[in-house]
């Protein structure tokens, strides 16, 4: 009799294991921005496409995280339109849309970053939270702050997730651009990035 609660006992609390929550992981889909023939922004050595691209396979190169699941848009060096982008992140349903950028300007004063978010987004609250939270992982970067702002990019605007347009820095800035071009400061904006997405 005794054996048979102690059975009756383990299967109850087996029972009971499997029917508890289980935390899944969280979905960062990262567009590198431009690609194939659309370079992007760029200035001698550095070139947008490649640069965004570089960051972001950086990115999940240096994920320790088991419970964040990067996802690339692309993962080459090819020209992919705007809205096969939003298809394919809507189709995803991620947990968050990073798109990486970066940004020139022909006032070469004009430097730092800056997270741009779309009031017709859908998760709108969501989206500016989120840009809020990643510019404070940047406080003691070296780039200037530019905040966060509103603009209808597509790829922010119909994603039916929370989404967040990055501009890493201006290119058409010399202090930017080295800063970029840099190792340090490559690893300093992977590093700022994984940090704000191990808090998601």
């Amino acid at each position: 009799m005794k054996n048979s609660v102690k059975i009756l006992s383990v299967f109850i609390l087996f029972i009971a294991f499997s029917f508890m929550p289980v935390h899944d992981k969280k979905v960062v889909v990262l567009d590198a921005g431009h690609g194939g023939y659309d370079l992007g922004s760029q200035n001698q050595k550095i070139i947008e496409k490649d640069y965004t691209l570089e960051i972001a396979n950086k990115i999940i190169s240096a994920n320790t995280n088991e419970n964040i699941e990067f996802i690339l848009l692309r993962n080459s060096d090819e020209f992919m339109e705007l809205h096969s982008r939003v298809e394919k992140i809507n189709e995803i349903k991620p947990d968050l849309v990073i798109s990486l950028h970066l940004n020139k300007s022909t006032n070469e004063f004009l430097n730092g970053i800056e997270v741009f978010v779309s009031p017709e987004n859908a998760e709108y609250e969501k989206s500016k939270n989120y840009a809020d939270d990643l510019m404070k992982y940047f406080e003691t970067s070296p780039l200037e702050k530019r905040g966060v702002k509103e603009q209808r990019f597509k790829i922010i605007r119909e994603s039916q997730s929370p989404a967040m347009l990055f501009e890493l820095g201006f290119v058409s800035n010399l202090t930017d651009k080295a800063y970029l071009e840099s190792e340090k400061g490559k690893n300093e904006i992977v590093q700022n990035i994984l940090a704000f997405t191990n808090n998601l």
